[in-house]
């Protein structure tokens, strides 16, 4: 087992949002987190990635405590050492090339930078002629699998993606539902999508459907 998400509970101004979440997924395993908007599912998504704090319940990475309702347990070491996520904004440095951003994310998550990672990296996305290019100049197409290849540089355990494809037409949906597949199997990663697109459903051999702050059976 690699990931698992145990009795998680969050509220905000007295609003409940995450209900007692409980979930496992092991290692190299493909899940989809599937819900509709004000379902929770950002939520428990930033809860897992250690980005927000749950009022109850934690997160484990391999047995590791990433998020905890005391605190205790969030650690952004856990989240450095284990997590790619690929977010629904590229969140790249405007003034650095692709290259020089897949650069400084190697070099903020592991110390070090392989450049030789990056170039596979770029070629394996179709991407790798765009190397030079500034994130303004990137397609949308480019943009996402530019944001892909931000994940996959830093050889994550757990792939996490967040509605990479809410915006894209079908054709490219299925594209990109490929892809992540295809670069969690390169660096032996479990893989989690988080999205309202039931378009995905058919790609995933597990669905965690989040209702009103619950999994519910599919």
């Amino acid at each position: 087992m690699l990931l698992s998400v145990s009795g998680v509970g969050k509220s905000f101004s007295e609003q409940t949002v995450l209900r007692d979440v409980n979930f496992e997924l092991d290692q190299a395993e493909r899940a989809l987190l599937l819900g509709p908007s004000g379902s929770g599912k950002s939520t428990l998504l930033n809860i897992i990635c250690g980005l927000q704090r749950p009022d109850s319940g934690r997160v484990e990475i391999d047995g590791e405590v990433l998020a905890d309702a005391d605190g205790a347990g969030e650690r952004n070491d856990v989240r450095r050492r284990n997590l790619g996520i690929v977010f629904q904004t590229l969140r790249l440095v405007s003034a650095l090339s692709l290259s020089a951003n897949l650069e400084l994310a190697q070099k903020l998550q592991t110390g070090s930078v392989d450049k030789a990672a990056i170039q596979v990296a770029l070629e394996r996305l179709g991407i790798a002629h765009r190397a030079h290019a500034r994130p303004h100049e990137l397609s949308q197409g480019e943009a996402q699998r530019a944001a892909i290849a931000r994940a996959l540089v830093v050889k994550p355990r757990l792939l996490v993606a967040d509605e990479p494809t809410s915006a894209l037409d079908t054709k490219n949906t299925e594209t990109v539902a490929a892809l992540l597949h295809e670069v969690a199997d390169s660096v032996g990663a479990t893989l989690l999508v988080a999205t309202h697109d039931e378009r995905l459903r058919g790609s995933f051999g597990k669905t965690l459907e989040l209702r009103a702050g619950e999994i519910v059976p599919c």
